[in-house]
């Protein structure tokens, strides 16, 4: 990048002829994660490192290049170990007003809404883990959970009528048996003496009395 620095200043006699047009020098493409790395001390020391040959009039970020790694770049997790909770900035930038509640904010001055996730992490077992106040959207496991159990209630109440039904039906069948037995007595009723008949001696005879007029039907025949 500082050949490319030199190059351009050599190809306008070191000058720039239009300071109002912008200036654009080939390989001059700093990340802004860089910035971070060179105003927080501990990401500093961990992995940057001064280049050789760097010109002492050069901006500080041109001084310094990564340090060599076998990956592409470092991993997020080990970036997070190295900085841990520290809240040092060495910025040689003042800071304008309407960005100190913004660097409040990334130092955590202002109160945490997400005290219990912190406390969490640092709680020594889960009973002194506080619980999160206010309703949470339903993820998908509770989702299939009340799925399943309001499917379970559902079989249990078809199955519970299917054996309603059953009963309903044996009942019924008992029902028209007795009907049944009870008409066949009323169509065909046994044949019962008359008690008052029963023990009751039967009438005696009695002769006709003979007069003259039967003597005479009698002597005609």
């Amino acid at each position: 990048m500082l050949k490319s620095i030199s190059h351009t200043l050599d190809h306008f006699n070191g000058i720039v002829p239009n300071t109002q047009s912008p200036w654009h020098v080939p390989g001059l493409c700093v990340p802004l994660e860089v910035l971070v790395f060179e105003v927080i001390p501990s990401l500093r020391e961990r992995f940057i490192e001064e280049k050789e040959g760097a010109d002492a009039g050069c901006p500080r970020m041109c001084k310094v290049h990564f340090k060599r790694t076998e990956m592409k770049g470092f991993a997020l997790e080990q970036i997070n170990n190295v900085l841990g909770t520290s809240e040092i900035i060495e910025s040689i930038i003042r800071e304008k007003d309407e960005e100190v509640p913004l660097f409040a904010e990334i130092k955590g001055v202002e109160a945490d809404f997400d005290k219990h996730d912190v406390a969490r992490m640092e709680a020594p077992n889960e009973e002194e883990v506080p619980t999160a106040v206010g309703p949470g959207h339903p993820t998908l496991v509770d989702v299939m959970e009340n799925l399943q159990a309001n499917n379970d209630k559902l079989n249990e109440a078809l199955v519970a009528l299917m054996e309603m039904e059953e009963k309903q039906a044996t009942f019924k069948a008992f029902m028209n048996e007795m009907k049944a037995k009870v008409n066949l007595d009323v169509s065909d009723p046994p044949d019962v003496e008359d008690e008052t008949t029963k023990d009751k001696p039967a009438a005696p005879v009695v002769p006709k009395r003979v007069t003259r007029s039967t003597r005479a039907t009698s002597s005609l025949v």
